[in-house]
């Protein structure tokens, strides 16, 4: 089985020894609970964005900052596209971080390119930017956000999926959606066209929400190659008609609210103080 957060951020203001063994502390939870073998790792894709780190950052950072921690970094060739975490207080198992990119189209809607490290630009129209991530053999996946599947932007992402082509590309789940919101619709759209969900965490850049990462998540029923992490996740994602099925909790409807108001009032504070907001 492979266990994976299809959406991760590790904000440059997250405590990062907290973040990653929190992630430890989730997988080997959901492992035990679900009787899944101990040994199979947990992965983080991760979504490089504006004030997160990108893997080469965490290459440095774990260089360092994991020195006198449970952490202890292994690493793997893969093309350079995946770090390999071991942890004193989980022995046995393992934490795989995999590179990843969040890209904004034209459109400004939200594109996560997953399992690459070549730079993929903003501002180009949603179709080319899905083709470009897809011609660096990695995955493209659109991610729900709370208020980003409405209006305008809906309505593009239901015509991109009445011709889209499954094979590495993917609508995207969040552990931020309240149970109390309906599906998306956008979600049979896709699975109508044979096009899976996955589901990850999308923690947030405010403080304590690096204790969700791998609290909620997909799984695979198949076994990830550990000499090259990456690439075997890729090529389990191109599998046609493959299987997910997710895990974990979403957030509860006062702690949605709370977190969406405590967002709104830092962006608030940032344009205020004449940064520019995210």
């Amino acid at each position: 089985m492979i266990l994976f957060d299809a959406h991760c951020h590790l904000y440059q203001s997250y405590r990062l020894e907290q973040a990653l063994t929190g992630a430890f502390a989730h997988f080997f939870q959901e492992k035990r609970t679900r009787g899944i073998d101990p040994a199979s790792p947990g992965v983080l894709l991760l979504a490089a964005t504006a004030g997160s780190h990108t893997l080469g950052d965490l290459e440095r950072l774990l260089g360092v900052s994991a020195r006198g921690t449970g952490l202890n970094r292994v690493e793997i060739k893969d093309d350079g596209l995946s770090l390999h975490l071991k942890h004193a207080d989980y022995p046995g198992q393992s934490v795989v971080i995999v590179a990843g990119q969040q890209v904004v189209t034209a459109e400004r809607i939200e594109v996560l390119s997953l399992a690459n490290r070549n730079h993929i630009a903003d501002n180009a129209a949603l179709p080319h930017t899905i083709d470009a991530i897809r011609g660096d053999g990695a995955v493209a996946m659109i991610p729900w956000g709370a208020g980003k599947w409405m209006g305008t932007r809906a309505r593009i992402i239901t015509d991109y999926l009445k011709t889209a082509k499954p094979t590495g590309f993917f609508l995207g789940d969040s552990g931020n959606r309240p149970g109390f919101l309906p599906t998306p619709t956008l979600f049979a759209a896709a699975r109508s066209r044979r096009i899976a969900i996955l589901s990850g965490t999308d923690p947030l850049p405010l403080a304590g929400e690096e204790s969700r990462l791998g609290s909620f998540g997909t799984i695979i029923d198949a076994e990830l190659d550990l000499s090259r992490p990456a690439v075997s996740l890729l090529e389990v994602l191109s599998e046609p008609a493959i299987k997910v099925f997710d895990y974990g909790t979403r957030q509860r409807p006062l702690g949605f609210i709370r977190r969406q108001l405590s967002l709104r009032l830092q962006r608030s504070n940032k344009k205020g103080a004449g940064s520019p907001s995210n």
